[in-house]
């Protein structure tokens, strides 16, 4: 046997992992929009002055669509031509995303949902299984360990690089402010911030219950152009880097000709397996088509109920900033505290609801926690009198949020095998992705008259109905196994 035809040892699986986590880091900096939109949303106003934290949210909800929308290509094409070059494509999509984005905020929101939105969220879509698919040729029996660390890279995207945001353009850890009657901001304070010759800075505007921004033109905001030039340089440093090392065990260093491996089929392979573990195999890998899927009615059920359980989370994690800030305690750091503790909420949940998956079923975790999740998004509004419950409650949600992402694929996997797992969990993605544009319209046309609090009591209906639907879910599957369970027996 040649030295080119030799697999690649075990222990490079670990290797694979690793990077995986590095790229995830970068893909999960969509979470940084919560902190974010206040200066975005800020800057655009220097020639929309009508711009509202509204609709720059669709920036926010144009990611999830553009993921949902490439990742059934990502599983064809890294069958085609391997998850490294699939991860490359996918990181120029993401560069190549913020690097537009420095040109395309200057012409307003639509500009930006389709650079720093569509374009972005098709890099996320074509990376993002990735590293799990080569990682876990290399650990096949760690396919949980595998996925949840990866996916936890993802949750903690945001923590860093929340404090890196923070720190580049408001280093005075300056508070926005309501515009007021002329659009002046007459009560805005900061070293750098020179008021106009006719801002009558004596005036106290009524900002009860309105959205708070930075002046366009102050130092905070003049750097928003330039922010996505310096997380554009990082981020291809970091996916280039990662990818580097993302390459199957079976495929060549290029991760594109022919395989390494050492030629043996799986007849032959299978020889090597004990007969009673054959048998199970041949359960395990009864893998159903996407097409079949989607013909299903559990198919269609489990695609609705992502987007049920998971659009409240979506939501409040991209806009928490927007309600926080009208707070006395609210500042600019404390925000960008509680983004980052958000983000370790996040990747820890998505850590432990795989845990527990494995342990007790995805639908069983997924009930109870859609209970909690829409007991903590009823409640959200009452806690902004106080900075610290404030920040509990935001990361208790961002926890259950998590769990959504390592539910759902532990169900694909469950109910459908693993075979056809990327375009599968691609088709309920889409569940997702359609609820953000759903919740996107209904802030728009209620957050003038109800306000953020109006929008998360809708929320945790919207979630409410999910720990039904979840129920529901659950008898069904139930009959399914005990019908597949005589037939087996009759055979």
């Amino acid at each position: 046997m040649s030295q080119h035809n030799r697999q690649r040892p075990e222990w490079y699986g670990y290797v694979v992992l690793a990077a995986g986590v590095l790229i995830h880091l970068c893909l999960g900096t969509t979470y940084c929009w919560g902190n974010m939109t206040t200066y975005i949303t800020s800057y655009l106003r220097r020639s929309h002055p009508s711009v509202q934290y509204s609709d720059t949210y669709w920036v926010y909800t144009s990611v999830p669509s553009g993921q949902a929308l490439v990742m059934p290509f990502s599983g064809w094409l890294q069958l085609k031509v391997g998850t490294r070059i699939t991860t490359w494509l996918g990181t120029l999509c993401v560069v190549g995303a913020l690097l537009l984005s420095h040109f395309t905020v200057e012409n307003g929101v639509a500009a930006l949902v389709g650079s720093y939105g569509v374009l972005f969220g098709v890099g996320v879509g074509l990376t993002y299984t990735c590293p799990v698919t080569a990682a876990i040729s290399y650990l096949p029996e760690k396919k949980g360990l595998v996925n949840g660390i990866i996916v936890m890279g993802f949750g903690l995207g945001a923590f860093v690089m929340n404090f890196v945001i923070t720190s580049y353009l408001n280093p005075h850890n300056c508070k926005p402010q309501c515009p007021g009657m002329h659009n002046d901001y007459p009560q805005f304070s900061c070293p750098t911030w020179t008021p106009s010759p006719t801002t009558n800075t004596s005036e106290v505007p009524d900002c009860d219950g309105d959205d708070k921004y930075f002046p366009p033109n102050s130092s905070v905001t003049n750097n928003v152009p330039n922010l996505f030039l310096l997380l554009g340089g990082i981020y291809s440093v970091m996916m280039t880097f990662g990818s580097m090392f993302i390459v199957e065990r079976d495929r060549s260093l290029l991760g594109l000709w022919g395989h390494v491996g050492d030629g043996d089929s799986d007849e032959e392979n299978e020889e090597l397996v004990k007969p009673e573990l054959q048998e199970r195999n041949k359960k395990l890998n009864e893998d159903v088509p996407t097409l079949e899927v989607v013909k299903t009615k559990l198919g269609w059920l489990l695609w609705g109920n992502f987007l049920l359980t998971g659009v409240g989370g979506m939501f409040i994690l991209a806009q928490y900033k927007t309600f926080g800030q009208k707070s006395s305690w609210s500042t600019d750091n404390i925000e960008a505290h509680i983004s980052s503790a958000m983000s370790v909420g996040n990747a820890f949940g998505r850590l432990f609801h795989g845990f527990l998956s494995d342990k007790y079923g995805f639908l069983a975790v997924l009930t109870v926690s859609t209970v909690f999740s829409s007991a903590f998004q009823f409640t959200l509004s009452v806690t902004h009198i106080s900075e610290y419950w404030f920040a509990v409650w935001c990361c208790v949600i961002a926890f259950l949020y998590g769990g959504n992402f390592s539910l759902y694929p532990a169900g694909v996997a469950q109910l459908w095998g693993k075979k056809y797992f990327p375009t599968t969990y691609a088709f309920l993605f889409t569940g997702f992705g359609v609820g953000g544009i759903v919740i996107g319209f209904v802030n728009k046309s209620l957050v003038d008259s109800i306000g953020f609090s109006g929008i998360t009591i809708i929320l945790g209906c919207i979630t409410a109905v999910g720990i039904f639907n979840t129920l529901y879910i659950k008898r069904i599957v139930a009959k399914n196994e005990e019908e597949e369970e005589e037939e087996t027996e009759e055979a």
